[in-house]
This record gives structure tokens, sequence and C-alpha cells, in this order.
């Protein structure tokens, strides 16, 4: 079953007083507790057709979409594992596939498909190299291309009594057009996306707990169909910059052909 997710875009103002509030309620997750500000920073560059689908899917509301991302945290060096990632949405209830793989051998990893041998397996996600061959398959299927890299800090909660529910304040959005995979841990050229303000989101399986449902009527604020990827794109385009994609112009591996029909693997 897919994972309900609601997104609210609140002023800064209001992060200490959401902390506070928190804090009876939630702890923080494991990987933020070591980290500056307990947070981490999240890296990713989002790959779309050449006429950018996925970004004109989201403006039409098409009910259910995809968008495929390579996805890394913090520094970035050639060691570091990042993860090929399609994230599914119809509505508000999400899914995604999530296979990790070493920076130095994403180039290798996407040129040649060839999951079995570069994928990384070691990293407790289940059967990896099955949850690589569908973002390799839209890859080569659609001729995805680097569209814009999208970086933020993340402050991860989980819930006392009910590790299912995760919340998530998503701090100083920003995004750059320098975009290729070889740029994944570089701020250079990013601009802020919406100053002033960070995107609350909530993943749960279930209804909200009162104590939550009563924050969210306190700040008096609505879940919107809010898209990382749609309001990077909109802050360059509002400057009159023109967002391209950029060819990869890998070989299709044979056994990603389907004789014109597109079949996820």
């Amino acid at each position: 079953m897919g994972r309900l997710e609601y997104k609210y875009l609140i002023p800064n103002k209001f992060i200490e007083p959401i902390r506070a509030y928190f804090n009876p309620y939630l702890e923080l997750d494991p990987y933020a507790i070591n980290r500056p500000e307990n947070q981490y920073t999240v890296r990713s560059i989002y790959y779309d057709t050449r006429n950018l689908d996925s970004y004109y899917n989201k403006l039409a509301g098409i009910r259910v979409r995809k968008k495929f991302r390579v996805r890394g945290y913090n520094q970035i060096d050639q060691d570091s594992l990042i993860f090929l990632e399609i994230k599914r949405k119809e509505v508000n209830v999400i899914s995604k596939n999530r296979s990790p793989v070493e920076y130095k051998l994403l180039p290798a990893l996407l040129k040649t498909g060839d999951y079995e041998t570069f994928v990384y397996t070691n990293n407790g996600i289940p059967n990896p190299g099955e949850q690589a061959k569908p973002f390799l398959y839209f890859y080569n299927r659609r001729d995805l291309r680097p569209a814009i890299k999208i970086i933020y800090e993340r402050e991860p909660f989980i819930y006392k009594f009910d590790s299912s529910l995760r919340i998530t304040m998503d701090k100083n959005l920003r995004s750059s057009l320098e975009k290729s995979p070889e740029t994944l841990g570089s701020e250079s050229g990013v601009i802020s996306a919406i100053p002033g303000y960070f995107i609350l989101e909530i993943k749960t399986y279930k209804k909200y707990p009162k104590w939550l449902r009563y924050l969210i009527a306190e700040l008096d604020t609505k879940h919107r169909a809010l898209s990382k990827y749609t309001i990077c794109i909109d802050s360059h385009r509002k400057l009159g910059r023109q967002v391209q994609t950029i060819a990869h112009h890998s070989a299709v591996p044979e056994d990603f052909h389907d004789n014109g029909k597109e079949r996820e693997p």
C-alpha cells in the first residue's frame, strides 16, 4: 500500500514554535541526531524528457505521475552512496523505487544499464537491482535527461508512538541549472525558490492524530500540491532563464527495447 503524503507551505517564523510543539510527540530521525542543527542536506538531480513531460504533467493536474531523480546527501565524494529513485504519485498516495549506487559508478550504470554489476547490494534495501530496473528502463525508453538540480535542508521527525508517521521540515529550497551528474555536490549557481518559507511534509499510512490536526488548524493552512520540482523550475523561469534538459547519449541496452510498448519491468 502506498503512503499518504501531505505538504504545507509555512512561513519561517513558525519553525521554532513548531519544534517546541513537536517535542512531546516526536523524536528526531536517527539520520539527523548527530548532524549540525539536527538536519541533513538533500541533493537531487531531476530527470525529465526533452519536452519536460513530468513538469507539464504536474501543471496539467494529471492524477498519476512519476518523477525521476538521482539523490545524494550532505557532502558528496566519489565513494558516497547515491540513489536512483522513481517517485510515483496518485493524488496524495506515493510509492517509490529506490536503488543505491556508488557515486563514482553512476556514469557506468546509466551508460550500460548493468545493474547486476554496478548497483550497491549491502545497504539494506531489498532487491536493489530490481529496484533499479524501472529507473533504467524509463531512462532509456523516454530518453530522460538532467533537467534541474534541487537542494534543501531537511529536519526530520518520527512519531514516538507510531514510527509510520514521519514529519519533515524542508528548508532553504534552492536549485541550479548546473545539473549534470558530476555537479551533484556543488552549490554553484543556486537560487532560492521560496524565500521566507519552508515546506512541512507529513507522511503517514493513517489519519492524523488529534494533536497534529490541532497544529494544522492553529497554523491556519491547508495542504497543497507542492512540487519542489515545478517550484524550482518556475523560479528560474521567473528570472527569464530557459530550462532545458541535457542529452545523455547513452547506449540503450538490448533488453530495454519493448516493441513500441511502454511497460515497466
